[in-house]
């Protein structure tokens, strides 16, 4: 809690009053602030663990920074759904978009958790900053289906699922500019490509922030640019 409220700080003052758009952010895995976040101990996550979560986006909104809730095993991805969800509502937050949330392509139930989002992002009148992601627990993911005996996977088992996944996921992302501001992360170069020029052709500059994972990524898109004759 309280690295994360020092992160905070150095943010804000680094972001010097450039706002939730242009300015950096901050992401916050809840596991980190508490030591049983699991839906078994929902009660108890969301006496203790919910006021925590909302002190961080009160402090993040002093500065004016974004603040995501970091996607994390996909056993948790309704108690951090409804930890957002009872978020957006807060009065104290009234009119104010520096809300994220993670999201994973790799998860089969992508696609739907955007839906939720973007009716998440109507109710409560706000738009939200939404960053998608390939995914990083695959391994762990597996390995835990396999030893409850579930009949399948809550991911994609073969890669290239995962790319077509993030591909429709973001096509829905940039359908709906007004509600949410997309956040794009991935080292694949075709899927950064794609994503960008969708954007160009569907939104204006402001209305969405795309990063590379590495400076491999950075330096590789760069000259991609250069070599191809219709990257322009």
């Amino acid at each position: 809690m309280v690295s994360y409220q020092q992160a905070i700080h150095a943010i804000g003052k680094a972001s010097n009053g450039r706002g939730i758009y242009e300015g950096p952010g901050i992401s916050i895995k809840l596991s980190a602030l508490h030591p049983r976040y699991s839906r078994a101990q929902y009660d108890r996550v969301m006496e203790e663990l919910y006021p925590r979560l909302k002190s961080l986006t009160l402090l993040a909104r002093q500065y004016d920074i974004g603040i995501n809730i970091d996607a994390e095993e996909a056993d948790r991805l309704e108690i951090s759904l409804d930890l957002l969800e009872k978020l957006c509502f807060e009065p104290e937050l009234a009119g104010w978009n520096g809300i994220g949330f993670v999201i994973q392509a790799y998860q089969k139930r992508c696609p739907f958790v955007i839906d939720y989002l973007i009716d998440l992002a109507t109710r409560s009148r706000r738009r939200l900053m939404i960053r998608l992601v390939k995914g990083a627990y695959w391994d762990s993911e597996i390995k835990r289906a396999q030893m409850e005996g579930l009949e399948g996977y809550p991911v994609y088992t073969r890669k290239v699922y995962t790319d077509v996944s993030y591909l429709a996921c973001a096509k829905k992302l940039l359908a709906v500019p007004n509600l949410i501001y997309p956040q794009f992360a991935t080292i694949t170069l075709i899927l950064w490509r794609l994503s960008t020029s969708w954007r160009a052709r569907t939104t204006t500059r402001a209305s969405m922030s795309s990063s590379a994972c590495t400076a491999w990524a950075n330096r590789c898109t760069s000259r991609w640019w250069a070599r191809s004759p219709t990257a322009n």
